[in-house]
């Protein structure tokens, strides 16, 4: 006998290998595999058709998304699609339950019914809750009298596996499992539960007190008209919040929902008063928080069991317990009192926020430091925060205390500023030499050019700052970054895969500096020639050596120099006043020390010149008193008074 066949395009949804088991057996037999098989739909999941496909078998799908995939009717879809030239072939992760569509237009002893009929039903004047079923417990009895024992809480094995319910009905809209995440009838010891009991039916959730509501339009605008109205005396903050996030595709136009909206104060909490960390500003925590505030279904909170466990819109589940006539969703009260009825839901308010706590907060400001508001520094320059910022960072970091002197001593801040003309907030980079770096320019026998040269030093400090906030992932190959000081710097990479900007170094990750900018460590100095360090010592060459060079530091300008061994001066002096005390010192082969005279009753010799190609040295400590000074053999030389 030749099999009958179709020209109709067609869906096949397959469990895995060892879901099997459960369409052939169970009871299910024939109807259990075309309970799998869709004729007349090519069905896409990313863009499902907008009336749900039926099977073979009389189930509507619903294809839905989460974070981990596509789902239908609950069930995880794995694995790749396999399509052929009129279908197309899904792997599941179990088998589908059978659930009868609820319009008699879909009969499936109907064979002339079309697959892509919409059922339809008149709109009603009530408000349709989710059915909901009880949470079945059982007791074990240790002895007789019915004395009921509680097992340790620290064990589980009492506990029974959780096992999806039957499908509840939303009225004119079949619920699917998709949408009845959470629905679980999960079984606790030792506890009795009201309308709690093994046989108990799925009772429908009707609110006594609820007026009638129309179901005339979808829930997200009746929801979003409600809040916008500004009859609910809380709410404007997760409406803000709402508005902005962009969440709405997450709602369907016939699907149901029950919302719990946290007070304005639960945002305060969390609200940086002048300055701080606001985790809000977080895009993507922030949607999955607003998510997490909308319950699947339009549910009566009021008529829920002392325990029950519902999924939220974001896939996170809300464990709903009671306790001294309060109910608790993850132990924040729920304001039964505060219950609107909405076109297809249903809001109440709750004074505290859900998923949110002051750890996850501090693991979102670890990981986006960048948007943290700085204080308000009122000095050294209240014009530039960055800089302010900038050089308090530097201070602290124990690798950077000469670029951290050398900003110190800048007046720049008209050339860093926080805002442009139109009030904008700008931001910078800065790429911060190390101390190591540095000290690579400088020498021991010569005093530190970026301190005797205000244009060196601006010309440093500008040199290292780059208008915009830039990332680690921003410093590719072949980029052309433009400090402050026009100075063109080119960002590659070595055969390491390490990055360099301008010839340096790039040590590490960036460092947040508030919402101002960003920080890297570099392991040379940018835009510094060794001509720029020498036309500058060769401009100061009469002034006193710095401080901030330590003994035996060796420059990469000059070479180093062996002092020669000091010729004995002579032992007498011309005759001077009776008074006057001569002393000897050997002839010294660098340049002498000069400083402005000093008033003083004595009067000092006079040391022979040095030559003029004999290198300066630099000993560490120096003082000076008000009638003589130390110098390097330890003798005391009076100072001239003669003028």
């Amino acid at each position: 006998m030749k099999r009958p066949t179709s020209g109709e395009p067609w869906t096949l949804l397959i469990p895995k290998n060892t879901g099997v088991g459960g369409v052939v057996g169970g009871g299910q037999g024939a109807r259990g595999l075309l309970n799998h098989a869709v004729l007349g739909y090519v069905v896409n999941p990313s863009n499902p058709p907008p009336t749900p496909p039926i099977t073979l078998a009389g189930t509507p799908l619903l294809f839905t998304t989460d974070r981990d995939g596509v789902l239908v009717n609950g069930v995880r879809v794995v694995g790749k699609e396999y399509k052929f030239s009129d279908g197309v072939v899904y792997i599941l992760e179990s088998p589908l339950p059978i659930v009868e569509a609820t319009n008699n237009n879909n009969n499936k002893n109907n064979k002339n019914a079309s697959p892509t009929q919409t059922p339809t039903q008149p709109e009603t004047s009530t408000v349709t809750t989710t059915r909901v079923p009880p949470l079945t417990h059982r007791f074990k009895s240790s002895r007789g009298g019915g004395d009921v024992r509680r097992p340790d809480p620290n064990t589980r094995s009492s506990r029974l596996a959780s096992r999806p319910v039957l499908q509840p009905v939303l009225g004119d809209e079949p619920l699917t499992l998709a949408e009845a995440d959470g629905f679980q009838e999960t079984e606790f010891p030792g506890e009795t539960v009201a309308g709690s009991g093994s046989g108990a039916p799925f009772e429908e959730l009707e609110g006594s007190a609820v007026p009638p509501v129309r179901e005339d339009q979808p829930f997200l605008q009746s929801f979003l008209s409600y809040m916008e109205e500004g009859t609910a005396d809380e709410g404007a903050e997760f409406l803000h919040h709402f508005k902005n996030a962009n969440i709405t595709h997450r709602f369907r136009g016939t699907g149901r929902y029950t919302a719990l909206v946290p007070s304005d104060a639960a945002f305060y909490s969390y609200y940086p008063i002048d300055w701080g960390f606001n985790p809000f500003l977080v895009q993507n925590f922030t949607r999955d928080v607003l998510a997490d505030h909308f319950i699947r279904g339009n549910i009566n909170l009021a008529d829920l069991p002392s325990l029950a466990e519902l999924t939220t819109l974001g896939g996170k589940t809300i464990k709903f317990t009671r306790k001294r006539n309060k109910l608790l969703a993850n132990g924040v009260e729920v304001t039964l009192e505060s219950e609107v009825p909405l076109s297809r839901g249903r809001v109440y308010t709750i004074n505290q926020l859900l998923f949110v706590d002051n750890d996850r907060v501090f693991e979102l400001q670890a990981q986006y430091g960048d948007l943290e508001t700085a204080p308000l520094l009122g000095n050294p320059w209240p014009a530039s925060q960055f800089l302010s910022h900038l050089l308090g960072w530097t201070e602290e970091e124990p690798r950077t205390s000469h670029f951290a002197e050398y900003l110190n001593l800048t007046n720049l801040a008209y050339l860093v500023p926080g805002h442009d003309e139109n009030l904008d907030p700008l931001k910078y980079t800065a790429f911060i030499p190390t101390d190591e770096a540095v000290r690579g320019y400088l020498y021991a026998d010569a005093p530190d050019p970026f301190l005797l040269d205000m244009t060196l030093r601006n010309h440093l400090v500008l040199g290292h700052l780059v208008p915009g906030r830039l990332y680690n992932t921003h410093l590719t190959s072949g980029t052309t970054l433009t400090s402050l000081d026009n100075t063109t710097l080119i960002v590659t990479h070595d055969k390491d895969g390490e990055v360099l900007v301008g010839g340096a170094r790039v040590l590490g990750k960036q460092t947040f500096l508030y919402n101002l900018g960003n920080v890297f460590l570099i392991d040379h100095i940018l835009g510094i020639t060794d001509q720029d360090i020498l036309k500058t010592i060769n401009k100061y060459p009469s002034q006193p050596f710095s401080g901030s060079i330590q003994e035996g530091e060796k420059g990469t300008i000059f070479p180093q120099v062996d002092a020669p061994e000091p010729v004995p001066a002579p032992t007498t002096l011309p005759p001077q006043r009776p008074t006057t005390t001569t002393t000897t010192r050997p002839t010294l082969p660098h340049q002498p020390l000069t400083f402005p005279p000093t008033p003083t009753t004595s009067t000092t010799t006079t040391p022979p010149p040095p030559s003029p190609t004999s290198p300066r040295i630099r000993f560490e400590t120096r003082t000076e008193i008000s009638i003589s000074r130390r110098v390097n053999d330890g003798a005391l030389e009076p100072l001239d008074n003669s003028s």
